[in-house]
């Protein structure tokens, strides 16, 4: 519980456009030790927001670990051609 709380309001400063905060918030010991669902849902907003903030080495790590942790984890078709992480995304998948 204490994780999906710590990852919604993660998502809602995320959505306010206060990526720092929110990169907080995923990176948080609840979000780890939560179930792999929260950590890749955690990783998937990490990347966008390094992305938004133009680091990309970041966004690409954040991407690269969320497939270590689920080999078939994909993007949404919308998420997926976004301009910024989507490019992205596709590199950190052909590995």
């Amino acid at each position: 519980m204490l994780a999906e709380n710590t990852f919604d309001e993660g998502l809602r400063v995320y959505e306010a456009g206060h990526y720092y905060l929110a990169e907080q918030q995923f990176l948080s010991p609840a979000i780890w030790g939560a179930d792999a669902q929260v950590r890749l849902k955690a990783l998937k907003y990490l990347a966008f927001s390094y992305c938004v903030t133009d680091r990309p080495i970041q966004c690409r790590f954040a991407f690269d670990r969320a497939l270590q942790i689920d080999p078939t984890f994909h993007l949404g078709t919308s998420e997926a051609s976004h301009p910024l992480w989507g490019p992205v995304f596709v590199q950190a998948a052909r590995r």
